[in-house]
């Protein structure tokens, strides 16, 4: 069985036999950013694709206090085909020819379920940050350091929200971001990209509203990128670079 489901599904997904099937990383992704995982088991005429309970911890560890599973947390399933036991498993009962197709309903299933509950619980944004940034930099008359916010990588050419040129001719990048995985990758590589460019000296600054839901690891990547800055400490962080007077 294991060998049969890693020939069929290795166009399209990567799989592993384990202790009690083919654990199968497929192509869906949560807003987490953890790829979607499936357990292909059975023989060739019964074959169960399930997620583990996968979905069902995600939206948990949201904080969701409904009872699994839930009418709406059915519906997610439903929306695919998918079966969903007692236990809040998402699962689909195949033959051998199917397990493929089998596998991308009860991923896509997964990837419904928990981006959704986690778009509907996240919090809202308790301020623009961009204008909030904006209004910061007119306040601090930051206006007359600015630069052209277009700046040369070592790639290609990268738009920042500010560019600044400090008291040591040093260009200092301000740009704000958000906890949406696909908005901090582009940042950092547009960050890193322009540091790596030798004939440049730039200082990153990367603004976060405290106040959202962030998660430490991203915290963590977008230090990959430049000095992470709380909006509430963008003050401080903008004096000592430009000789400003501190609010209190």
């Amino acid at each position: 069985m294991t060998d049969r489901y890693l020939q069929i599904s290795s166009e399209i997904v990567k799989a592993r036999p384990v202790e009690h099937g083919t654990l199968v990383d497929t192509t869906c992704l949560l807003a987490t950013g953890e790829i979607v995982q499936v357990l292909v088991s059975g023989g060739l005429n019964d074959v169960v694709v399930s997620d583990c309970g996968l979905a069902m911890t995600e939206i948990e560890n949201l904080g969701a206090v409904e009872k699994f599973p839930s009418r709406r947390f059915k519906g997610y399933a439903s929306k695919f085909g998918v079966n969903v036991s007692q236990k809040g498993e998402l699962y689909l009962k195949t033959s051998a020819a199917e397990i493929s197709a089998a596998v991308v309903l009860v991923a896509n299933a997964v990837q419904e379920a928990v981006n959704t509950e986690t778009f509907r619980m996240k919090p809202q944004h308790h301020r623009d940050l961009k204008i909030a940034v904006a209004d910061f930099v007119r306040e601090k008359d930051l206006l007359k350091f600015e630069r052209d916010r277009t700046i040369s990588g070592k790639y290609t050419a990268h738009k920042f929200e500010h560019v600044f040129e400090s008291r040591n001719n040093r260009l200092i990048i301000l740009d704000t971001v958000v906890p949406d995985l696909t908005s901090i990758s582009s940042r950092v590589v547009a960050h890193i990209d322009v540091r790596e460019n030798s004939e440049i000296k730039a200082e990153s600054l990367l603004v976060y509203d405290e106040t959202d839901s962030w998660r430490t690891d991203r915290l963590g990547l977008l230090e990959l990128a430049g000095t992470i800055v709380p909006f509430d400490r963008l003050d401080e962080a903008m004096a000592v670079r430009f000789g400003l007077e501190t609010t209190h």
